[in-house]
């Protein structure tokens, strides 16, 4: 019997216990069964079977892909088990899930949590249960996108336990629903019957107009978040954020947010950019200025595609952090509740010009987008009973990160064939200052 042929078992109950990550950008599919948790590839044939009986045989509740490092975390009651690929046949196709997934780390909540969500660069992952927390590995096994294939199967195996919260924060309600924005600098939560949605923004990573006092014991490398809340009139029912392509630099887009509300309405949220947030402000403008002057002195062709190469690589590193415009609202990272009393009403100043703001870019109703002619069929939705929800369909994510790959096996293609060049060019030149005649 074929192993995709043996019957795997059901998924367990619930929208958390599925998902869908990719090791070196081939796609897969873990769910949790009962105790157990499959692993199938992109035909849905079954890689792995990752046994219950290890964990004490408890039933999964919560089921993580990461969509860069191939990392799956799963939920055994209050434990979070962390299971990484590593390859088992190199020599086969590249487009096989040849990889066989090993436990490398594991850490415990206070409670069952049915709430867990990867960051983009799959290094963090996000917790919820009466509180948030943001847990990462030790600095030694943080990965990065870049990182070479070999470079991450010769990394010593870690410490199950060595996993720490970097933050936390106790929220108003248990957290219904959460989700990191594509480039990494938001994440939304929602809770099961909240009509204040709130997007989350690290502040260690804004600039200040004004210079802040070293409060004691803060450490200068601690991760602190903050919130804006995004209102809606009745109960959120769930919500999206528009991909954006991996190449695309970090800030060069702006991030939107659809949500769905009980009353029946989507809702588009756009994040609010100054100028010197966009490309043409920051490190990016420095870099890109820098780049492009020495781009008149390259020698050949071969320098100036190994430049498009080194570009396109700085592009896609600048993703990892950007830094916000001066210009904005001096504040502290730290909430309210955390600040004395002769603090507090300076800082309720600095939360109504908050750092981050969204705001409304478009509202999509059953009865304005839904045509005539559908009226009275399955499309149609009873106003209020929040049964409409719009999905996106990141065609222009798609279609950009298509020509981009295209764009870079041609490089890649042409390069090589000017490195091939290069070496019967220099071969000729060795046989004729050997024997002249001859050539």
């Amino acid at each position: 019997m074929h192993l995709h042929q043996v019957l795997t078992g059901a998924v367990n109950p619930g929208d958390s216990c599925y998902s869908v990550g990719s090791v070196n950008d081939i796609p897969f599919t873990a769910y949790g069964s009962g105790c157990d948790i499959v692993i199938l590839a992109s035909d849905f044939e079954c890689v792995q079977i990752i046994p219950g009986a290890k964990h004490g045989n408890i039933q999964v509740s919560c089921v993580e892909c990461s969509h860069q490092l191939g990392r799956i975390a799963a939920s055994y009651g209050n434990t979070v088990c962390i299971f990484e690929p590593v390859a088992t046949n190199p020599h086969k196709r590249n487009n096989q899930l040849n990889y066989q997934w090993q436990k490398t780390g594991q850490f415990f909540l206070n409670s069952v949590t049915y709430n867990l969500a990867w960051d983009p660069q799959g290094n963090r992952i996000l917790t919820a249960t009466d509180q948030l927390q943001l847990w990462a590995p030790p600095s030694g096994d943080i990965l990065l996108e870049e990182d070479d294939s070999q470079a991450a199967d010769d990394r010593l195996p870690p410490v199950l336990n060595d996993w720490k919260y970097v933050w936390q924060c106790k929220t108003a309600v248990s957290v219904h629903i959460m989700k990191w924005s594509s480039d990494g600098e938001y994440f939304a939560t929602a809770g099961k019957d909240d009509c204040l949605l709130k997007v989350w923004y690290p502040t260690t990573g804004w600039k200040s107009a004004v210079v802040i006092p070293d409060l004691p014991d803060r450490k200068s490398d601690a991760v602190h978040f903050s919130f804006v809340y995004l209102a809606h009139p009745r109960t959120v029912t769930g919500f999206s954020w528009r991909k954006t392509s991996k190449y695309m630099p970090r800030g060069s887009v702006c991030n939107v947010l659809l949500t769905s509300c009980q009353d029946g309405v989507c809702r588009l949220w756009s994040e609010t950019l100054l100028p010197e947030d966009s490309l043409l402000g920051g490190q990016i403008t420095e870099s890109s200025t820098s780049s492009s002057s020495s781009l008149p002195h390259l020698g050949n062709q071969k320098d100036k595609i190994q430049h498009a190469l080194e570009t396109i690589h700085h592009f896609k590193h600048l993703r990892r952090g950007r830094r916000r415009s001066s210009a904005l609202v001096a504040h502290t990272d730290l909430l309210p509740s955390q600040l004395g009393s002769h603090d507090v009403h300076r800082q309720i100043s600095h939360h109504a010009n908050a750092l981050c703001h969204f705001h409304i870019a478009a509202s999509i109703s059953p009865s304005t987008a839904i045509p005539p002619a559908l009226a009275g069929t399955a499309f149609t939705s009873d106003e209020g009973n929040g049964g409409f929800v719009v999905h996106w369909l990141n065609n222009k994510d798609l279609s950009f990160t298509s020509a981009m790959d295209l764009f870079m096996q041609q490089l890649r293609k042409i390069s090589e064939q000017q490195v091939e060049q290069g070496c019967e060019d220099l071969d000729q030149d060795i046989l004729q200052k050997i024997d002249p005649g001859k050539c």
